[in-house]
């Protein structure tokens, strides 16, 4: 159990004994006032306690004003978070205007973003002086408007000094995040939140649960956000999300949550509510039944709807203490109609939990308005012509902000780069630029299908 103080995001009290709140983002450009709006309205009704939006450029904080104006007219006075990569003085506009904003400062090391060319010892000790003189303006503003900042860390945009190390993800992104937090904090400042996140379920429970032991050594109390990054959607996306939300859910960790997942804001939501809803912190009190034989598991459920039964299975799944010895699982839903979904959801948590590989994995960030593609259509295309690939990993990201650093481990990838264009990547190498999609796919398609093949 990690308890945090309170921090509030305008009229809303995050942290400490209040209920874990709800956030989803949006995906339309953010200079689409109307449609951004409607975005942000559809999850509010769907549930949403806090909304993050996109801000890449000037134009964008004009109109997140207008959106915050229309929203309020509307009725709805829940509190608007602003993403900003890489420019502080956007962050500084936008403090001034919503209520929370949501930082990188690995993307704010003025080194990385200038591209200079720095030494090694720059990024041993001179970072901290640059970042401090970066942040120290935006602090002065949040100080005087109110506003709360989330240090938003990925694994895939670590600040070079860590980044460059070879460590595991989840070190570094403890140790950046126990640094940024002491800059903040020697500017003064407390009302922060703080999320660590991978595309790897596991990797973020452990870099999670490890961030709440150091917090608590160096006496610090911050709320964490937590979820899974570029989970994907559909079952597989839902359960990657479940079995690392829920697993920090019911050991205490986690006040505000975000489902990641390549769908609409208002389908992230509900979905996040039915993690909510069945988190049980503390002994599990489900029927779980376990043939040590046949190393089979079997769960039982009353749930009759798919998001339900899926966050219900996932729970009692992290709970059983001889994960380690399931080979297979058997899920017993009486209540649920649809049985193929059954076998779906069984099929992509023992995937997912990495039991058994029997398709192809894929990974996919939730777009947002700097992605000039649509990102459930990309999706959905090469999920249809490249599964059936056990023991490959393809990821499909739609920006260069975090998509290559976030497409670590995949053994192939798709980058959107402007309209109708993407990269392909191999690992992490650049193979093809700018293709059409479905000439990307179609090369992947013949990788893969001879992948000792030299592309």
């Amino acid at each position: 159990m990690f308890l945090s103080h309170v921090v509030r995001v305008g009229g809303l009290k995050l942290g400490g004994d209040y209920p874990v709140r709800l956030q989803s983002m949006t995906r339309n450009d953010t200079r689409d006032v109307q449609a951004t709006t409607a975005e942000c309205i559809r999850a509010f009704e769907a549930g949403a306690d806090l909304m993050r939006i996109s801000v890449p450029d000037h134009a964008s904080v004009k109109s997140l004003r207008q959106i915050k104006q229309k929203l309020k007219q509307s009725g709805f006075s829940q509190p608007l978070v602003a993403d900003i990569h890489y420019h502080p003085e956007l962050a500084c506009e936008a403090a001034r205007i919503v209520e929370k904003i949501r930082i990188n400062p690995g993307n704010f090391d003025i080194a990385r973003t200038r591209d200079q060319v720095v030494t090694a010892g720059h990024h041993q000790t001179g970072w901290r002086d640059s970042l401090f003189l970066v942040l120290r303006p935006l602090i002065e503003i949040c100080k005087e408007h109110g506003t709360a900042i989330r240090i938003g860390l990925n694994h895939g945009s670590l600040p070079l000094h860590l980044s460059k190390r070879g460590e595991q993800p989840e070190k570094s992104l403890v140790e950046s995040g126990i640094e940024y937090l002491k800059i903040l904090e020697s500017l003064g400042f407390y009302k922060t939140i703080v999320s660590l996140k991978t595309s790897s379920p596991q990797s973020m429970v452990t870099a999670c649960r490890t961030m709440a032991s150091r917090m608590l050594a160096e006496k610090m109390t911050y709320p964490i956000h937590i979820g899974v990054t570029e989970a994907g959607s559909g079952f597989s996306g839902r359960i990657r999300s479940a079995l690392g939300i829920m697993n920090l859910l019911n050991q205490g960790i986690g006040n505000t949550i975000r489902v990641s997942l390549t769908e609409t804001p208002e389908k992230e939501t509900v979905f996040a509510k039915q993690l909510k809803k069945h988190a049980t912190p503390g002994d599990t009190v489900y029927q779980i039944s376990f043939s040590r034989p046949e190393a089979r598991l079997t769960i039982h459920s009353e749930a009759n709807d798919i998001d339900s039964l899926i966050a219900d299975t996932v729970n009692q799944y992290v709970q059983f203490d001889n994960k380690e010895m399931v080979r297979d699982v058997v899920i017993d839903a009486p209540e649920t109609k649809e049985k193929r979904a059954i076998q779906e959801i069984t099929s992509h948590l023992l995937q997912a939990a990495g039991i058994y590989a029997h398709e192809t994995t894929f990974i996919s960030c939730p777009a947002c308005a700097r992605v000039s593609m649509n990102m459930e259509e990309l999706v959905s295309k090469v999920k249809k012509q490249l599964s059936g690939h056990p023991g490959y990993k393809i990821a499909i990201m739609g920006c260069m902000v975090n998509g290559p650093g976030e497409m670590t481990g995949a053994d192939y990838g798709f980058i959107c780069t402007g309209p109708g264009r993407v990269h392909v990547y191999k690992r992490n190498v650049p193979i093809k630029k700018n293709l059409v999609p479905d000439e990307a796919i179609k090369m992947l398609k013949q990788e893969l299908s001879n992948p000792v093949a030299d592309i």
